[in-house]
């Protein structure tokens, strides 16, 4: 997040140029919410753990964090990738097309993962509360911010925040890739 910053910067100096742009759009739009969203991947093994209700998830805890942080892991590579690629033939005339399209399947994928993830957590939600009610209501008496649901609330809201985000970021990416298109056919390079 610091580079996208520094490269905004950059970008303030000289701003037609489309290196620093592609750049600071990777780091500010693609590599900021990967840390997110695998802090919510990890928080939800660790809900499951703490009200000991492993079974309530469709898979055990730890396969759930593995599973989803590699999916995190890959699709971040991904849209690095063709964040490297647009950003390189920017120099080079090459194809900014195929870069930017990488990013977007990365993006894709991205929201996809995520979105299996966000099902899998309401299913596990559901299942505490109509197969384990006294689970559900253990906290109740010791205020919202020391139950377990007031996290489980806190999760559910960034899953959703966290979806609007890769949504607006699927069709901001899917502008860029135009923009930059034209941008690099109008020009020549």
């Amino acid at each position: 997040m610091v580079a996208g910053l520094a490269m905004r910067y950059g970008l303030h100096a000289n701003p037609h140029s489309l290196m620093l742009y592609i750049v600071q759009t990777l780091f500010t739009m693609v590599l900021a919410p990967c840390a997110f969203i695998a802090s919510a991947y990890v928080l939800l093994g660790r809900i499951a753990i703490y009200l000991d209700c492993d079974e309530q998830l469709v898979i055990s805890p730890r396969i759930l964090t593995r599973v989803f942080l590699i999916s995190d892991i890959s699709t971040f590579l991904i849209q690095a990738a063709g964040g490297g690629l647009s950003a390189s033939s920017s120099k080079s005339g090459g194809s900014v097309d195929l870069g930017s399209k990488v990013s977007l399947v990365g993006v894709i994928l991205q929201l996809v993962s995520f979105g299996i993830f966000t099902g899998i957590y309401i299913v596990f939600l559901y299942r505490v509360y109509t197969r384990r009610r006294t689970i559900w209501t253990i906290d109740r008496y010791r205020g919202f911010y020391n139950d377990w649901r007031g996290l489980a609330l806190a999760l559910a809201i960034s899953c959703a925040g966290i979806l609007v985000s890769l949504l607006s970021e699927h069709l901001q990416a899917r502008i860029i890739t135009r923009v930059i298109v034209r941008s690099v056919r109008s020009t020549g390079q």
